[in-house]
């Protein structure tokens, strides 16, 4: 008998296609019950008053300030108030949801206003998981792409999560970066270096992962791609300048400092005893401007801790190890990175999407070392676990769990990769 048809007789097989069905119905729900919530302008704002879409109102309303004649005023209080009272019509209530991200930040969200925010947020949301998926899809390309059901599963596995689902509620851009990540990583392989800088510098929509993503560069001296991620990031400042000032550009590093280690008095959002990072459970022992610095230091001793492993990977042939180092590299940029959310922890699924071979998901599949294995189930069961802990404790229970969990991962992604250059050294030894 076929592996195909001993698989379909199964009764573990059985059972594992019967947990996918519930776990894709609970998606269908949540997906009908948010499209209810965003598919008018009324409920959309009943929903910002709850915090929810925040973050992408917070796009949305440095697009429409940066089109403004406020655009060198996008970072005042009062501004920022005054936007979010004529989006509610009712007075703001409690912290100013403050909109602190990167000047360069204006190139793309100018786009967002050109629909109706509530029509803005489907569109912006449907495209970037559409991107994610797809784009994951091209950096597996020993995925087996006739395996249709491995990659259902995967992409049912992948979106399940509490954390895929926080990235929709606030409208996050964590798929868009794994977009990104993904194309990153593509070009990085392939040689194309120039494509590869340029995504390299779109990373830093999220500046505290660009760092690490740089390190596999670095490792291999590819300066025509460092120097065109420098070139296109200079040209991000220098268009961002011409938008919203010189004035309000030289003065973001202070602002964002003030915001990031402001104790949750003057601005909501920041939260960083929420943080999944060891950020997180370092602001419960360290008051918020020295965790902060903490966080930083240990980010860069990650980055640097990166670089020989990345050395050796490419040594013993990228072909080989590229899937075991990115999903350290992603592992460990989860961890130590200086600012990550529960939404963030999506960007896992690059490491996943590598590391498991064809996106068989089945449990046959799941064979191999130990730390394979437990790898592959945490990846199969982490959305009802994550899911129970919410019903259960709540979200900042969930989140004070992930810095463990990231330990865990980043464990098991540094023993496959042992396993991987061992294999890899054998492989090279003549025979006798």
């Amino acid at each position: 008998m076929t592996q195909k048809a001993g698989l379909k007789f199964r009764p573990q097989v059985i059972l594992w296609y019967f947990y996918l069905s519930l776990l894709l119905f609970w998606n269908i729900g949540l997906s009908l019950q948010f499209f209810e919530k965003s598919s008018t302008h009324a409920a959309f704002v009943k929903g910002l008053q709850a915090h929810q879409f925040d973050d992408f109102a917070k796009y949305y309303e440095f697009g429409s300030l940066s089109l403004s004649p406020l655009r060198s005023k996008v970072y005042e209080a009062e501004v920022e108030i005054k936007w979010w009272e004529d989006l509610l019509g009712a007075p703001l209530v409690g912290n100013l949801n403050s909109a602190h991200y990167p000047p360069y930040y204006c190139l793309w969200t100018i786009i967002l206003p050109l629909l109706p925010i509530e029509l803005s947020y489907l569109v912006f949301m449907s495209l970037t998981l559409a991107g994610a998926l797809f784009f994951l899809a091209q950096l597996s390309e020993q995925a087996d792409r006739k395996n249709l059901k491995g990659k259902i599963a995967f992409a049912v596995l992948a979106l399940t999560t509490v954390g895929a689902w926080q990235c929709v509620l606030l409208g996050q851009l964590s798929f868009l970066l794994i977009a990104v990540f993904s194309l990153y990583f593509c070009f990085f392989r392939k040689g194309n270096d120039i494509a590869a800088g340029i995504m390299l510098a779109l990373s830093t929509l999220k500046p505290q992962y660009s760092l690490i993503l740089a390190t596999p560069a670095l490792a291999d001296k590819r300066w025509r791609l460092l120097v065109s991620a420098l070139i296109c990031e200079l040209l991000f400042c220098g268009a961002s300048i011409a938008i919203l000032g010189w004035e309000t550009f030289i003065n973001y590093p202070q602002l964002l400092l003030e915001r990031e280690t402001d104790a949750e008095t003057k601005y909501y959002g920041t939260r960083p005893s929420q943080m999944i990072s060891l950020r997180g459970p370092l602001n419960y022992i360290l008051p918020d401007s020295k965790a902060a610095i903490v966080s930083l230091l240990i980010y860069a001793l990650a980055a640097g801790l990166l670089l020989p492993l990345w050395r050796k990977a490419l040594d013993a042939g990228l072909e080989k190890t590229y899937p075991s180092v990115i999903a350290l590299t992603f592992c460990l940029a989860l961890l130590c990175s200086p600012h990550t959310h529960l939404y963030d922890f999506s960007l896992i699924l690059i490491a996943f999407a590598l590391s498991i071979p064809a996106w068989r998901l089945v449990p046959q599949s799941f064979n191999g070392s130990l730390s394979y294995r437990v790898w592959c189930w945490t990846f199969a069961l982490y959305p009802v676990f994550s899911w129970l802990v919410v019903f259960k404790f709540g979200n900042d229970c969930l989140s004070a769990l992930h810095p463990l969990l990231l330990l865990l991962l980043s464990v098991l992604a540094f023993l496959q990769y042992k396993d991987v250059l061992k294999t890899a050294a054998l492989a090279s030894q003549p025979s006798d």
